[in-house]
């Protein structure tokens, strides 16, 4: 009781510290702008209406039919169809899997799961190779700011964040929904997936469970050995999910809507890694074993004027660490940590004529034990904001304030520290009065990344002295629709200029085996992308889709003028990445074609002819058919291709990935 007492004390403490810092500043940047006339206008959560077209804010958004199509074996996969995103990919299916957007960093991306942020303070990381697809209603990357409600204070501070909606938290108008499947594949895939629905017009109560395993034993060839054929070794993978959900929503006498669902989920792997591999030596016997348990609830509001979002979330991961042959006085590693977060906030728009006020706050708690002499660190997290929008005839303004608060605390090392950050979002866009059927946008947004508990603390080489990284975004985007005869399409790009400062970097310093970590690494990030999308109508049941997606970046490292790596390209990030693909669907027959272009880099930032990865080109293909066996009740059987040309290719140096493999999924679904 103590402990929990002295949580809440320093949390609402810290509560009123960071509004009563914040709410001075914002009284002089909004004032002005009361002056404007009055305007009607129509909008929508996450939707932008011009004429009869939705725009989306997102950089990308995939329904679930184009999830289906693409059959990507996890969220990492699927993510590399989004423009600027570059994926760290360490071997293929089961791998783990980190995305960068622009040169930002894996630690600068954010996580929603229903609108939920999935944190992880001890590496910062999120691996998306961890996250299965079967059961996705919906998956997009946001990097814009945004005045969605839906998105919790702390993720719209982050560079870039990661979307997924699921089955199971999701409403129905169906009595009872069911889907099921069953997957196989190469080099000893096999998949299980299962989710059931009992809904009404009102409410729901949801149950998800999906089994994934895979020996991984492909085969590959290495550039020094092109005689000689190896198999991949320690590679296999074995994970359980489990979730329930439930929600219900109603509608007051005056007229207000409100819901709110509930959730769990317990989700266990058993991963071995097989490392890189290096020289002569493709052997390696270290395993990973994970378990994260969490529970949530939110609440949802609509009013007339007032719309309001509240929720609270508790997650507990779990992760053990074992190397059996580390070469150390115990013969070995095994280490574990266990990462408790409790994070709740709100998210608020009041409506009055032309103006939306935006307001909200986020208050996450954090700590970490660990077998290692990490101490027992903790952090108390406080994120603010307040902000407008301003609806005009030709134009609409978005003005965001954030204040970021961070207490770190580690009473065995005697550690105690505050970080206080102001980040400030514009964003100014164009309405359908100004241009038809067109929106151009410009924002300039600002923000903050904490260290991790492994950059502070860790043993001989942490520095509890690191402040905050710091990106700042200036974006110029576009996008147009249109809709003529049989051809429908829409085409958007963006020409985007960013700066990361005190980025936190390892650097040696008596020699390789003692290093510091410091604030010193600057990166300079700039480029554009451009995404097509096209739709050809041939009759009521058939038609051809074509989308592709082209991204030119250059990312820099601006550390050090003296350095032999200033200005020169950061390690494994192409200039030029292209992903395209194709759709058939002839009545109930669904043909996929997709390709990934993945350009030239270097395994380390110093851009010479030994450190340079080739580029790759990956054709993938399959064919699903889908047949209603009675009313409402409908067979898919899927087939495909991955890797069809067989390419042997690094995308991280020396962690090789997959030839062509195989799969065929037969799914049931009412």
């Amino acid at each position: 009781m103590k402990a929990v007492r002295n949580f809440l004390f320093n949390s609402l403490g810290l509560l009123f510290q960071g509004f009563n810092q914040f709410c001075g500043c914002c009284a002089l940047i909004f004032c002005p702008f009361f002056l404007f006339a009055q305007y009607d206008t129509t909008k929508l959560e996450g939707v932008t209406v011009i004429g009869h077209h939705k725009l989306i804010d997102e950089q990308a958004k995939f329904d679930r039919e184009e999830i289906l199509s693409l059959a990507s074996i996890d969220l990492g996969v699927l993510l590399k169809n989004v423009a600027g995103a570059n994926i760290a990919d360490y071997g293929g299916i089961g791998s783990m899997k980190t995305v960068s957007m622009r040169g930002m960093g894996t630690t600068h991306t954010g996580f929603l799961v229903n609108g939920y942020p999935r944190n992880n303070s001890q590496s910062g990381q999120i691996d998306f190779g961890k996250i299965q697809i079967n059961n996705l209603e919906s998956a997009a990357v946001r990097i814009s700011p945004s005045s969605d409600i839906s998105i919790p204070v702390s993720s719209k501070m982050k560079g870039s964040v990661v979307i997924i909606e699921t089955f199971e938290q999701t409403f129905s108008q169906k009595p009872i929904s069911l889907r099921s499947s069953v997957t196989m594949g190469s080099f000893g895939r096999k998949e299980v997936n299962s989710s059931i629905k009992i809904a009404n017009p009102g409410a729901f109560l949801s149950f998800s469970g999906n089994i994934r395993d895979y020996n991984g034993d492909f085969q590959y060839s290495l550039p020094y050995e092109t005689d000689s054929i190896r198999r991949r070794a320690n590679n296999d993978m074995n994970e359980m999910n489990l979730a329930i959900g439930g929600g219900k929503k109603w509608r007051s006498r005056n007229g207000n809507a409100q819901r709110v669902k509930l959730y769990g989920s317990l989700d266990r792997s058993h991963r071995s890694l097989p490392g890189a591999i290096i020289l002569y030596n493709g052997d390696a016997n270290e395993k990973l074993f994970t378990s994260e348990r969490s529970i949530g609830v939110d609440h949802l509001f609509i009013g007339k004027s007032l719309s309001m979002r509240s929720f609270a979330t508790y997650n507990n991961h779990q992760l053990r660490y074992i190397d059996p042959e580390y070469f150390n006085l115990e013969g070995e590693i095994d280490n574990s940590y266990l990462n408790n977060s409790i994070h709740t906030g709100f998210n608020g728009k009041l409506k009055k004529n032309i103006f939306s006020f935006l307001f909200g706050n986020d208050l996450r708690s954090s700590s970490l034990n660990s077998s290692r002499d990490l101490g027992n660190p903790s952090r108390l997290s406080n994120f603010a904001m307040i902000g407008m929008d301003i609806d005009l005839d030709y134009f609409s303004t978005n003005l965001t304030l954030f204040h970021h608060h961070i207490k770190d605390q580690n009473i065995q090392l005697s550690h105690d520290n505050q970080y206080d950050r102001f980040n400030p979002q514009v964003q100014v866009t164009t309405t359908d009065k100004l241009l038809a059927k067109t929106r151009l946008t410009l924002w300039f947004k600002r923000s903050s990344r904490a260290p991790t508990f492994n950059e502070l603390y860790y043993s001989q080489i942490g520095n509890t002295l690191l402040a905050p990284e710091e990106s700042e975004q200036l974006n110029l985007g576009y996008f147009w629709v249109f809709d003529k005869n049989m051809i429908s399409g829409k085409i958007s790009g963006n020409i985007f200029y960013n700066r990361l400062k005190n980025k936190i970097v390892s650097i040696p310093t008596q020699n390789l085996f003692v290093w510091s970590i410091q604030n010193v690494g600057k990166v300079l990030s700039y480029g554009k992308d451009i995404t097509v999308d096209l739709e050809f109508d041939i009759s009521g049941k058939s038609s051809i889709s074509f989308s592709s997606t082209n991204t030119y970046q250059i990312v820099q490292d601006q550390s050090d003028r003296n350095s032999p790596s200033f200005g020169h390209q950061i390690a494994n990030t192409p200039k030029f990445t292209n992903s395209s693909n194709i759709k058939f669907d002839i009545n109930d027959i669904n043909i996929q074609v997709s390709s990934l272009y993945i350009g030239e880099r270097y395994a380390l930032n110093e851009n010479i002819q030994t450190n340079l990865l080739e580029a790759y080109f990956i054709l993938n293909t399959s064919c699903r058919y889908s047949f209603e066996i009675k009313k409402e009740n409908i067979l898919s059987v899927q087939a495909g291709v991955r890797n069809l040309l067989a390419k042997q290719y690094f995308h991280i140096n020396y962690f090789v990935m997959p030839g062509r493999n195989y799969f065929i999924k037969l799914s049931y679904e009412i």
